[in-house]
């Protein structure tokens, strides 16, 4: 039997669902102005807090975070279902892994891309014309930050750090932290020779008097107590063995640990009594290995059994179990020097590392942490100090910020006047250009040039000014000072942002501008959204049978 051709063919089987035309268009443009409107009060040194509450166990977050925001806040409420969601949960994930900061100002620009697309969208250019426009003006708004940019000092460092942490509760300790971040920067850089990774600078927070206790190390703070209360609380001079094997005897495998790895017939107290020596037998070789080879200090990823614990305790050796991460341990190994131990049998000497002193310290929350110092380490530790649990949280991650904004000044080489001055007088550039095109580009670029401005409308709004008056002050300025004049949100002034202070790095602009970009562009090209609700099941499904099994 023969379909007839003009009737349209449902390619779609069971209970899919599909969204297209323009529908699929209004649909996309609506959803990212609530997701950006939403995090655009965040944006900028006046932003508001989102308080974040976990309704089942009321836990709650206070926050202006982007990326912990979008990690924590209840997508589900948020039209989760909705692709736009998604695409710019998983932007703000993409540009908090490639840069580590930038994440509200990427969801804001992308947000004001689409809001800008659909004004052109309702004026009848094609969703693909425009696009191609904003690829041309992207191009060119990343020639112009490079023009606009200044090569990276040491006091530029200071003012990079200051500026990130601009938008958190560290008003008072700002200078202090920012000087903290740059030291700790140039050591793990060695005092800028080196790439540095922000990997290096380890942040540990405890609860108690004030940021402005805060301290830096050199080394690292482990979040454990010793193995034994009677190992010595404090050593100096220690070799330090960095294991990453367990120092137990392996009885069980599989997740839930019921599959013997070997089965042991005891028939009388005799047999059970040699089966415990034969256990001891094992844990002693791997203690003596580790005695002989010279380790004052054993620490390891994975558990050490009790036994072992006792014979290093009275030998006067330290022992550290349950490292929480890889990435933990091998901090832990580049603070001291030392090569991690996969296997006891291969263990030498000169795989040992080596620690200035060690020491365990108790705190009157009865959390107990370990300080391993090394002054020649390449890595290093900054304790976070606060009062309140959600000062000291927001602190904390003000401070990741601030860590990845110095090291991408410093690798990068360069840096952008802030609030605002670089987009507004790239917009300016972008207008001047899109004349030059004599096609329907030309409206497109313009946009983008419109979409950039919102940055520095966010900034003036969230500071409660009159962001038309500021906007247009702020455009005559540049163009009768020069392009670093921009909005100080701190005194809601227009004012030189080099001469201020307030800058950033010119690659977390560049990611900025690409990560909106690329976002925007998505979702311009997107034609239809297809909801397999079947298969979705099946995939639930499935996931179900692999954990019962």
């Amino acid at each position: 039997m023969l379909t007839n051709p003009k009737m349209p063919l449902d390619i779609l089987q069971g209970e899919a669902e599909k969204s297209a035309g323009e529908d699929m268009q209004t649909s996309i443009f609506a959803v990212a102005k609530e997701f950006s409107d939403f995090m655009a009060s965040t944006l900028g040194p006046q932003s508001l807090h989102k308080m974040i509450v976990e309704q089942d166990r009321w836990a709650y977050i206070v926050t202006s975070d982007g990326e912990t925001i979008l990690q924590r806040f209840d997508l589900m409420q948020f039209k989760a279902k909705h692709p736009v969601a998604r695409l710019m949960v998983e932007l703000s994930k993409a540009q908090d892994y490639d840069l580590g900061d930038g994440t509200t100002s990427t969801v804001v620009l992308a947000g004001h891309l689409l809001k800008e697309a659909e004004k052109l969208v309702l004026m009848g250019l094609h969703p693909n014309t425009i696009a191609q426009g904003y690829k041309v003006a992207l191009k060119q708004a990343l020639v112009y930050a490079k023009e606009l940019a200044s090569p990276t000092t040491r006091d530029n460092l200071l003012r990079v750090a200051m500026t990130a942490l601009d938008t958190k509760y560290t008003s008072v300790s700002k200078e202090q932290l920012s000087k903290m971040v740059v030291e700790a920067i140039m050591r793990v850089s060695n005092d800028g020779k080196e790439r540095a990774d922000p990997k290096d600078v380890h942040l540990v927070r405890r609860k108690g008097t004030g940021v402005l206790h805060s301290t830096l190390y050199h080394g690292f703070i482990v979040e454990k107590k010793m193995l034994d209360d009677s190992m010595p609380e404090r050593m100096e001079n220690a070799k330090v063995a960095v294991i990453d094997v367990p120092l137990t005897v392996k009885r069980y495998a599989g997740i839930f640990g019921d599959n013997p790895l070997h089965e042991v017939e005891i028939k009388d107290v005799d047999g059970l009594k040699a089966h415990r020596e034969e256990e001891k037998a094992i844990l002693r070789d791997m203690f003596v290995k580790l005695r002989d080879v010279g380790a004052d200090c054993v620490i390891s990823r994975k558990l050490i059994d009790h036994r072992i614990g006792r014979w290093m305790a009275k030998e006067g050796i330290i022992g550290i179990q349950a490292i929480p991460t890889k990435d933990d341990l091998k901090r832990l190994s580049k603070a001291v020097g030392a090569r991690i131990i996969s296997d006891l049998e291969t263990i030498r000497e000169e795989d040992l590392g080596f620690a200035d002193s060690i020491e365990e310290k108790r705190y009157p929350d009865k959390e107990t942490l370990i300080f391993i110092r090394n002054k020649h380490a390449n890595t290093v530790t900054i304790l976070l100090r606060g009062g309140a649990h959600h000062v000291i949280s927001e602190v904390e991650r003000g401070m990741k910020d601030a860590i990845h904004a110095t090291s991408n000044a410093l690798n990068g080489g360069w840096i952008l006047p802030a609030g605002g001055a670089c987009e507004v007088a790239i917009a300016e550039r972008l207008r001047r250009y899109a004349l030059t095109l004599s096609d329907k580009r030309q409206l497109a670029v313009q946009a983008f040039a419109d979409a950039l401005e919102g940055i520095p409308r966010t900034l003036i709004t969230n500071s409660g000014m009159d962001q038309v008056k500021i906007l247009m002050d702020l455009r005559r300025t540049q163009r009768e000072k020069g392009p670093s004049y921009g909005f100080d949100a701190n005194i809601r002034e227009i004012r030189d942002m080099m001469e201020a202070g307030i800058i950033e790095p010119l690659s977390l602009k560049e990611s900025v501008y690409k990560g909106a970009f690329e976002t925007a562009d998505t979702l311009l090209r997107s034609e239809s959204v297809i909801y397999g609700r079947v298969f979705e099941s099946r995939i639930k499904s499935e996931l179900k049978k692999k954990r019962e099994r």
